[in-house]
């Protein structure tokens, strides 16, 4: 009898038999099986949060892999062992066109790299932390000097802190940032990789488990003689996985920009409509399409979605941990559409790499699963082909219209997205809005494969 779970698990076991006899190459063929077996079975399952948590309760085979790799760190082909490993375990639901053997060597991704660009591709494993880097100089492996449970202990104590709850909803009147504490984390996640990422400016990094929902930006680098944020240091993105991991500068693709204000928007009209209004000042020639009030509309937006090359939402937001499919935007009604345009409608847009820009509440949080990352609204937009999805983490607070202002500011000068974000970051700080609550949970994520 074909028992496809049964012989996951069975060539699993002999993986982590094979690796503790030091047969790498042989543990990973085995793993390798184990994975095809799985993947086999979450291809057949319809929607995406059931995929994600099929592969997601079987993550001890990467863990399997990754950490037998790891066992032969100083072996010259485990740089490209982990990123075929890295590939297989993150990113599928965004990227399911991409097979173990489809993945972009590391060389190809060295050469597409500018001397002020690195990759950090991140895996936290059962007990075990490490981090792949690629620059145009090649690739390193580091397995770094932390924990796992001392690593996620940590984000969320930051976390708990800085976006404190009372039932479901953030206590913004208590939001604080432990200094020491984002220092403590800069330190266990970069200053083990700095003569790697010496003279970098720009990174991509690929996160994994708890460090999805880590502002990497607002880590510290020093505290004295003043704070110095890695904002200051660094322009920042995410990316699903190295397989949607290019050279970076990706522009803002052609076609008008699409605006869309629901009736919710972030409960205020009035920054709703200095968003609008720095959204015109920014579109140029491109030309800007507005869908306000009654106009915002699910029919709408699934009209004008396509040729957009700018996809704005000033809405209001709600994830959906228990049911990620359920995860929604506020619009208004017409007819039949009840106004709420969920996670699994979403899934039929048909994005040709718009820019996604989701001024909202927690549109990057969601239900969390090892290795599969969040599943939130953003990443229903990648699937959808999205080039990139600008997403928070926690509920924005009354900056965010000022946030998207300097945003679109720097984006009508020519900058590129990830440069346009760092830039309306560091004005946001300049503007009295200092505490990392107000800036820290706008992550720019890109797939520019």
């Amino acid at each position: 009898m074909h028992a496809p779970q049964l012989e996951a698990e069975l060539h699993g076991r002999y993986g982590e038999a094979l690796a503790a006899l030091g047969r790498t190459p042989e543990a990973l063929a085995a793993f390798g099986r184990a994975a095809d077996q799985t993947d086999s079975i979450a291809r057949s399952l319809a929607l995406d949060p059931a995929r994600a948590g099929f592969r997601a309760a079987r993550i001890h085979i990467s863990n399997g892999a990754l950490a037998a790799v790891l066992g032969r760190a100083s072996d010259q082909r485990a740089p490209e062992w982990y990123g075929a490993w890295s590939v297989r375990r993150k990113g599928r639901g965004v990227l399911d066109k991409w097979a173990a053997t489809s993945a972009p060597s590391l060389s190809a991704i060295e050469r597409s790299l500018a001397p002020d660009h690195a990759v950090i591709d991140y895996a936290v494993l059962d007990t075990a932390v490490a981090a792949l880097v690629v620059t145009n100089r090649g690739a390193v492996l580091r397995q770094l000097p932390v924990a796992a449970d001392s690593l996620k202990a940590r984000i969320g104590a930051l976390l708990a802190q800085l976006a404190p709850r009372i039932g479901s909803q953030v206590d913004t009147a208590h939001a604080a940032f432990d200094v020491r504490l984002a220092e403590r984390l800069y330190a266990d996640l970069f200053v083990p990789l700095a003569p790697v990422l010496e003279g970098r400016t720009r990174l991509s990094i690929v996160a994994d488990g708890p460090l999805h929902l880590l502002p990497f930006d607002a880590l510290v680098v020093s505290s004295t003689p003043e704070v110095t944020y890695a904002l200051d240091r660094y322009t920042v993105t995410l990316a699903p996985s190295l397989a949607a991991v290019g050279g970076g500068d990706r522009r803002v693709p052609a076609g008008p920009m699409v605006a869309v204000a629901g009736p919710s928007a972030g409960g205020s009209v009035e920054g709703s409509n200095q968003e609008l209004r720095a959204l015109a000042a920014a579109s140029g020639v491109r030309g800007l399409i507005v869908l306000q009030g009654a106009q915002a509309t699910e029919a709408a937006v699934r009209q004008n979605a396509p040729t957009a090359g700018l996809l704005h939402f000033a809405a209001h937001a709600r994830p959906n941990d228990a049911e990620p499919a359920f995860a929604h935007l506020t619009l208004s009604p017409q007819g039949e559409d009840d106004g709420l345009l969920h996670a699994y409608e979403l899934g039929e847009l048909r994005l040709p790499g718009t820019l996604v820009v989701l001024s909202a509440c927690e549109t990057g949080a969601g239900r969390l699963l090892g290795g599969e990352g969040v599943l939130s609204l953003s990443r229903v937009f990648l699937r959808s082909g999205a080039s990139g999805t600008v997403a928070t983490l926690w509920p924005v607070g009354p900056a965010t219209a000022d946030l998207m202002q300097a945003f679109y500011g720097a984006l009508s000068r020519g900058a590129p997205p990830a440069a346009a974000l760092r830039e309306a970051k560091l004005a946001l700080r300049r503007g009295g809005w200092s505490n990392p609550f107000h800036w820290a949970p706008f992550q720019l994520v890109t797939r520019d494969r």
